[in-house]
C-alpha cells in the first residue's frame, strides 16, 4: 500500500489558501538594524479564499440563474408563437373592432387599423406582406 501525498497542482487553491495557519506572519527586518515589519500572511490567505469561495458562489448562481432565463424565453417564445396563430386564424374586420377612424373610411376601401394589425402579425410571423 503506497502512502502517497498529493502534489500541489491536486490540491484545489482555496484549500490551499485555507490551510495556512490564520496567525501566520511573515517578518522582514530592515538593513542596518532599522526596524523590522511583520506582514499577517494567514490572515491575507483566509479572507483570499474566502473571497474565491464568494465569487465562486456567485458565479453558480449566474449561471443558475441564466439557466432559468433561458427556460422563460423559450416558454415565452412558445406562448408567443401560439398567440401569434390564434391572431392569424382571427377574421379581423373592421366592423368588429371599435376605433376613431371607422366612420372615415368607406367600406370598399380597406381600413388602415386592420391592414396595420395584419402587418403587425405578419412581422411577427416573419412573414411579408
Amino acid at each position: 500500500m503506497t502512502d502517497k501525498q498529493p502534489t500541489a497542482y491536486e490540491v484545489p487553491f482555496v484549500e490551499l489558501l485555507e490551510s495556512v495557519p490564520n496567525n501566520s506572519r511573515l517578518w522582514v527586518d530592515f538593513l542596518e538594524g532599522m526596524g523590522s515589519r511583520h506582514f499577517p500572511v494567514g490572515h491575507y490567505c483566509h479572507k483570499a479564499a474566502a473571497e474565491l469561495r464568494r465569487l465562486h458562489q456567485s458565479e453558480r448562481e449566474a449561471w443558475r440563474y441564466a439557466a432559468e432565463l433561458e427556460q422563460d424565453r423559450k416558454r415565452l417564445h412558445e406562448v408567443n408563437a401560439k398567440l401569434v396563430e390564434a391572431l392569424r386564424l382571427m377574421n379581423i374586420e373592421c366592423q368588429h373592432l371599435h376605433h376613431a377612424k371607422k366612420d372615415q373610411h368607406g367600406y370598399d376601401v380597406a381600413c388602415p387599423v386592420v391592414e396595420r394589425i395584419k402587418a403587425s402579425i405578419a412581422k411577427a410571423t416573419g412573414e411579408q406582406q
